[in-house]
């Protein structure tokens, strides 16, 4: 079928995986530098979620399923944003073990995992938050909402939009639990004006 409809359904899906090669390249560098980190550290939960956070899902499930960890390469080649029948699912399941503070029991990056996959930017555990956002930069903080927290036929404004409560205390849910999108010569020293943000932020912006 053709029209209007499909024609702008096309035109937000070709614009994202735009903006998503874009993201894959700009953010290669910390990705492989968190990648390489983990791997000597031989935290292989580390590792993958610092590939998750590139939108490498496939090395990611390939490095799980190298470590035997076939439940996790399972669910990462299902995740699809937090509102379809497998990501509720995994919300669910991650409140049970709440309930029975069960999560205490369970490391605190492979929750994290479980968090991100379900599509869930922050998780109350039992005993500590996980927030699946901590030690990323803006850029790839970014990236986790357009590629885990909301749907696949989402569009960047949605993404956007939901990042933009994701760095301000007073509209998220959670408070702010992301990096704002600062300048790369402000990310290290105070900030006085609280709206200086980087060029490429403003330029994502319809």
């Amino acid at each position: 079928l053709t029209g209007p409809n499909t024609d702008t359904h096309k035109t937000t899906m070709d614009r994202k995986q735009a903006l998503t090669s874009w993201l894959e390249r700009v953010t290669s560098e910390s990705v492989r530098k968190d990648i390489e980190t983990s791997r000597n550290s031989g935290d292989h939960l580390k590792e993958i979620l610092a590939l998750l956070s590139g939108n490498k899902r496939l090395e990611a499930c390939d490095r799980a399923q190298d470590k035997s960890d076939h439940y996790l390469a399972s669910m990462i080649s299902m995740a699809s944003g937090p509102n379809l029948t497998f990501g509720q699912l995994l919300a669910n399941q991650l409140e049970r073990w709440q309930e029975a503070r069960a999560d205490k029991f369970i490391k605190a990056e492979r929750l994290k995992l479980y968090s991100l996959i379900s599509g869930t930017p922050v998780w109350p555990g039992s005993e500590d938050t996980v927030n699946t956002c901590d030690d990323l930069d803006w850029l790839r903080a970014f990236g986790l909402h357009l590629w885990y927290f909301t749907s696949p036929a989402a569009s960047i404004s949605d993404a956007l939009n939901l990042f933009e409560e994701a760095f301000q205390k007073d509209t998220s849910q959670f408070g702010a639990y992301a990096q704002p999108p600062r300048p790369g010569y402000a990310q290290n020293g105070p900030v006085s004006d609280d709206l200086l943000f980087d060029i490429r932020f403003h330029l994502l912006k319809p």
